[in-house]
């Protein structure tokens, strides 16, 4: 908080005024603490009235109000800090502290007589300035030339646009251009290598005989597959090969197929030619056309090791027809469709059942029920859980009830529990913490010491009491503020109270400190000096007026009036010529001269000394040619984040094909962990065999259920051998069988049996039966025994059937009665 002024302070400056004013009351010049004013109709108070700053002002109605300014001329106004305006109404506002004023927005003034200047704040005069002019106009351009254009000459102020193209992006950033092949471009065709291996892309994907590795798991219909997923599906068996130029026995080499090969070019872009070398072995020869038509892409890489789709997939791939065309992964799926996979081939973490209802998995063993343990518990394992934690209940300490408002601790018989081992609870308002015996031991304690101060503060109180009066006593003579709000202190004595032996004050802008008279005096001694300065300088700047503006060239003068004034023009007789009344403007226009650079509708000034930086972008290389041009090329190995070509869209989540199909790939890797993409020829070789595997199964089914239709009649030595016939079917394949059942004796029995099946395979059997079991009587003995045993028991239900009729009788009469 600031300290007010004191009253010495304010009223010592005031006073010494007046007795100044009444002293020269009829001379025009004045002086007042550090402030000077000459000339006639002085008017003190609109001058320096408000101000607490030294300042000068020489002539009629000059005002200088800043901090040591100084005004000179008829209306001149001085207000910023050590500022100085010179001529009639010339001005300096009280923001433009520093300034050297010689007109005003209405009135400009030409410096005439300015020596060259020669260091870094000197002033520069018109023929320093025209020099710099025509240095800038000589290096202010340059020449940009566009391929095999024209060059064209850039003058300063002029504006070169660079916009980004089709595939093409600009940037700028520090004033360094960076040209880069844009992240997602779009080409109607892309070409990746040459010759024969060159992978072209554009409907579709040619791959000139090279793989596709790395390749994700297809998961939609169209998606394309892998070979771990056909292999997965098929297994390693029924492979054969087709080899070109060149194979195991020199020529082209066909294994494990009976169909007929056929390869023929499309009359158009590819010949194939069946020729033989040196030593007679075959070959063909498969060439493209001088000027081939193409609408799709060809991409191979530049060792010719195909398409590495780095684990991403291949989307909306038409349904592969051709030995070599990629499958998608409705076509995987159609031959995979019974089997219970993962969610996930890569992760393996997840298997989904597809049981409408669920799917109930039994016969689970009993799983390892420990840390780290993975495996499946089931239904048994869990009952046995759900008993320990039933039996673990009865011992927990429950809340009384749902509500959870109240537990009730409680022994065996009902009687109070002891809680041992309680934490130190938290003491503090609000706390709900338990609070132990210690705590509440250490609470007495400091009870009893509060007791013991009380009585001592009681005898402290009598104490002060005294001391207040003796206080009461000494304030009759102590200098004390007139209020409360401490604004104002009012000395008592009666003519008037000296304040003696004051330090010198801090004399500064915002000071409130207090002044002593050898201050005061100090003040005075300078302003003296300052009226006698003021006069000398008058001369002096007049002389330096004149010179000033004669060192500006003839077009600028001093008047005492007016200060300096006059007119030139930069670049006479040019597009650029332009006029100036001010020497800063014509130097800054000079030095901040700039052509400008538009890039992408942005525009940004290149001043002169300022580099024009180029630097490769993404996939641009930027080179310096031999002739001096700048050519911009894109690298061999670009890197994109997508490239669409056509209706084929490649990006980091695979390749969307667009509805086309993928042609001339090469055979996959077949092989465990192999992620490359097979051909839908080696899909067909494993429909094939899953077909012949299917017609197999069915075949097997049928002569299994006509087979287990033939069965022998039980045992009678009368007629040991039987003759059985049988008809079985299973899915789309019949099958009819026959056999023949013989009893060698009683407990000894052989069979033989043959069943044919709808398409002519044929299955046959044959059995030898024993039974075993304890002796008894003799064959013939027992065979008889039992025919005889049999119609015994057939008699005794005809008479059991009798005597229940006769019965029922009986109790008819019975209840008649």
């Amino acid at each position: 908080m600031k300290r007010k002024k004191s009253w010495a302070s304010v009223l010592a400056p005031a006073v010494y005024a007046l007795i100044i004013s009444f002293i020269f009351a009829c001379f025009p010049t004045w002086s007042y603490a550090g402030y000077v004013a000459i000339g006639g109709n002085d008017d003190w108070q609109r001058s320096n009235a408000n101000t607490q700053y030294p300042s000068v002002r020489i002539g009629e109605w000059t005002v200088s109000t800043g901090m040591y300014a100084v005004a000179i001329g008829y209306s001149a106004m001085s207000h910023g800090a050590n500022s100085v305006a010179i001529g009639s109404n010339s001005y300096v506002g009280p923001n433009e502290s520093n300034v050297v004023s010689v007109g005003s927005s209405s009135i400009q003034r030409q410096i005439r007589w300015v020596a060259d200047g020669r260091s870094a704040y000197d002033a520069v005069n018109y023929k320093q300035l025209s020099a710099v002019n025509e240095e800038a106009a000589k290096k202010g351009s340059w020449k940009l030339k566009v391929d095999n254009n024209s060059a064209k000459t850039i003058n300063n102020g002029d504006t070169v646009a660079l916009k980004s193209g089709r595939n093409l992006t600009i940037s700028e950033s520090g004033g360094a251009y960076t040209f880069a092949v844009a992240a997602k471009p779009n080409f109607d065709e892309v070409t990746v290598g040459s010759g024969m291996s060159k992978i072209t892309i554009g409907q579709g994907i040619a791959m000139g005989n090279n793989r596709i590795t790395g390749l994700a798991d297809g998961i939609n219909d169209k998606d394309a597959v892998n070979l771990a997923q056909v292999k997965a599906m098929t297994g390693d068996k029924g492979q054969w090969t087709f080899r070109v130029n060149g194979g195991e026995t020199g020529e082209d080499v066909i294994k494990n197929s009976n169909e007929l090969l056929a390869i023929a070019d499309d009359g158009k872009n590819l010949s194939i030619n069946a020729l033989s070398d040196d030593l007679g072995n075959k070959y063909y020869q498969f060439s493209v056309a001088d000027a081939p038509t193409f609408t799709k892409i060809t991409v191979t890489g530049e060792n010719g090791v195909g398409l590495d789709m780095s684990g991403t997939r291949i989307t909306n791939v038409a349904a592969g027809t051709e030995d070599t065309d990629a499958v998608n992964v409705k076509q995987l799926n159609d031959a995979t469709s019974g089997h219970v996979k993962y969610d996930s081939d890569t992760e393996k973490g997840r298997v989904t059942l597809e049981g409408a209802n669920g799917t109930t998995i039994d016969n689970v063993n009993d799983g390892i029920i420990g840390a780290g343990s993975k495996e499946a518990v089931n239904g048994n394992q869990l009952w046995q859980t759900q008993q320990q934690v039933e039996n673990l209940d009865e011992l927990a300490v429950k809340y009384d009830d749902a509500n959870k408002n109240q537990v009730t601790l409680a022994n065996s018989e009902g009687g109070p529990v002891k809680v041992t081992g309680v934490a130190d609870g938290d003491i503090a308002e609000g706390s709900t913490d338990a609070v132990n015996g210690g705590q509440l031991w250490e609470t007495n304690q400091r009870v009893g010491a509060l007791e013991d101060s009380v009585e001592n503060i009681q005898g402290d109180i009598t104490n002060i009491k005294g001391d207040i009066t003796e206080l009461q006593e000494s304030d009759k003579l102590s200098v004390k503020y007139d209020g409360d709000a401490k604004d104002k202190i009012t000395l008592a004595g009666s003519d008037g109270t000296t304040i003696d032996n004051v330090k010198a004050g801090n004399l500064a802008e915002d000071s409130t400190e207090a002044v002593n008279g050898s201050q005061l005096y100090e003040t005075n001694q300078n302003v003296e000096q300052n009226r006698l300065d003021i006069a000398d300088n008058k001369t002096n700047i007049k002389t330096l007026g004149d010179s000033t503006a004669a060192a500006l060239g003839s077009g600028f003068s001093y008047s005492e009036e007016g200060g300096i004034s006059g007119e030139f023009t930069a670049n006479p007789g040019t597009a650029r010529a332009k006029s100036y009344t001010d020497l800063q403007s014509a130097v800054t226009d000079a030095l901040e001269a700039q052509w400008t650079l538009g890039v992408n509708g942005q525009e940004t000034g290149i001043g002169n000394g300022d580099k024009f930086a180029v630097k490769d972008g993404s996939n641009i290389n930027i080179r310096h040619e031999a002739d001096g041009a700048y050519s911009f090329n894109v690298v061999d190995n670009p890197e994109f984040k997508s490239v669409k070509v056509g209706n084929v869209d490649i990006n980091q989540n695979g390749i969307n094909m667009g509805g086309g199909g993928i042609t001339g790939l090469r055979p996959g890797g077949i092989y465990q962990g192999s992620s490359d993409a097979v051909t839908g020829d080696q899909l067909w070789n494993a429909y094939k065999r899953m077909d012949d595997l299917n017609e197999d199964i069915h075949i097997v089914g049928a002569h299994a259920a006509a087979l287990s239709a033939l069965h022998p009649v039980p045992y009678n030595p009368y007629e040991p051998t039987t003759l059985a016939a049988g008809f079985g079917t299973y899915r789309d394949e019949y099958s009819v069988a026959v056999g023949v059942f013989h009893y060698v004796r009683e407990n000894l029995l052989v069979n033989a049996g043959m069943s044919i099946a709808s398409d002519g395979d044929v299955m046959g059997r044959a059995g030898i039966s024993f039974a075993v079991g304890k002796g008894g009587k003799k064959k013939p003995v027992l065979a008889r025994d039992l025919t005889e045993m049999q119609r015994q028991l057939a008699e005794v239900q005809i008479a059991l059937q009798q005597l229940k009729e006769e019965n029922e009788a009986l109790r008819g009469k019975l209840e008649n009665k």
